[in-house]
């Protein structure tokens, strides 16, 4: 397996072991304003990735998501997109992250919820949860959609914030009882804040 070596400096080590499309990773992300990464890799013909435009945009990926709380979560997260013609620049990296990954995630969330609650009624716990969600698809994702499409990055990483705090508020109402929701809460708070930290790196 083909080896992905990331170089700068010591502002910040993050240990990352894992594999992505065809390169092994498995040297220390580098917290690094993203216009100093510096990847360098060895295309690995059993993947077929051979075009440079490809090529800059997993690039792209790797160097955005270097700076995010959770680097591995990021680029496995953008691994579906990072051939699309929309994943070109940070912005719409970010765009893809918080508009379509974590929304998609917090979509599943909800159903998972009201799955629970088909089972179970009279939980208040669940119930609050449910409120939560609904709030987040009703009103928080078009929100920070808008405001990351329009230019408003102040209002989009306010937004997101939200849905980090209402999604800890559900994660710690639901209590061990429910792994799954507990889970899947900490994935969008961790999605969510990923998103955040690369709207801050859009030049």
């Amino acid at each position: 397996m083909d080896e992905l070596h990331l170089f700068p400096s010591s502002l910040g080590l993050i240990e990352l072991d894992s594999l992505y499309k065809g390169y092994s990773i498995t040297s220390l992300f580098i917290k690094l304003p993203t216009k100093f990464c510096l990847a360098k890799y060895v295309k690995n013909e059993e993947f077929n990735i051979s075009s440079s435009s490809a090529d800059m945009s997993f690039s792209n990926c790797v160097c955005s998501c270097q700076n995010t709380e959770k680097p591995a979560l990021c680029l496995s997260s953008l691994k579906p997109f990072y051939k699309t013609r929309e994943a070109r620049s940070v912005r719409e990296l970010a765009i893809i992250l918080a508009s379509t990954v974590l929304v998609d995630k917090v979509y599943a969330t909800d159903n998972e919820i009201k799955r629970l609650r088909k089972g179970s009624p009279g939980d208040k716990s669940l119930l609050n949860c449910a409120n939560i969600f609904d709030d987040i698809e009703n009103r928080r994702i078009g929100l920070f959609r808008r405001s990351i499409v329009n230019f408003d990055y102040h209002s989009a990483t306010r937004e997101l914030s939200n849905v980090v705090g209402v999604a800890d508020v559900c994660r710690k109402g639901i209590g061990p009882s429910r792994p799954s929701i507990v889970n899947m809460c900490a994935q969008v708070s961790d999605l969510a804040n990923d998103s955040i930290s690369m709207i801050l790196q859009i030049p």
